[in-house]
């Protein structure tokens, strides 16, 4: 007689979000919006109140959270800095935050560049967390790019966020 012992199935989700974010104020910090799910089991994306950001963990365990922002700067004149951050539960988790630099508009093409980062969190059941942003001026933005021709290229999502439970 053999005996089968299943553990549970690690849980997951991939989001990414369609439409370009913006901001209203340099002094305001924003959550990144995600409005696709692409997959989902054990982790899902609900709405804060207004927008969907709150990527909620249904079982207990240590994630590994991976994301993607597409950055652009349309100031001609200045440098546009990005803040980008996680936060728990309305908290913001210490030494979580990144900056970056993005070039001022050359020739009439806005400035571009990707943050991407990653990083292992503990998290207790029904936990969420969001991915938090904010710029140095109305001029940044997190720009979505429809798919492209000469040569055809796929469209661009604005974010990109991945959830892996791990243990």
């Amino acid at each position: 007689m053999s005996i089968y012992v299943t553990s549970p199935r690690p849980k997951y989700g991939a989001f990414q979000d369609s439409t370009t974010q913006t901001i209203d104020s340099a002094t305001t910090a924003y959550p990144v919006k995600l409005n696709t799910t692409d997959f989902s089991s054990g982790v899902s994306v609900v709405t804060d109140g207004t927008n969907p950001t709150r990527v909620t963990i249904a079982d207990a365990g240590v994630y590994n959270i991976q994301f993607s922002l597409q950055l652009a700067n349309a100031s001609a004149s200045a440098v546009g800095d990005v803040d980008v951050w996680l936060r728990t539960n309305e908290t913001d988790i210490p030494a979580s935050s990144s900056q970056v630099s993005i070039v001022a508009s050359h020739g009439g093409v806005s400035g571009k560049l990707i943050i991407a980062l990653n990083y292992l969190l503990r998290f207790t059941a029904g936990q969420y967390f969001q991915l938090m942003w904010r710029g140095s001026s109305t001029d940044v933005t997190m720009p979505s790019i429809e798919s492209q021709i000469n040569p055809t290229r796929p469209s661009t999502p604005s974010a990109i966020v991945t959830v892996t439970q791990v243990s």
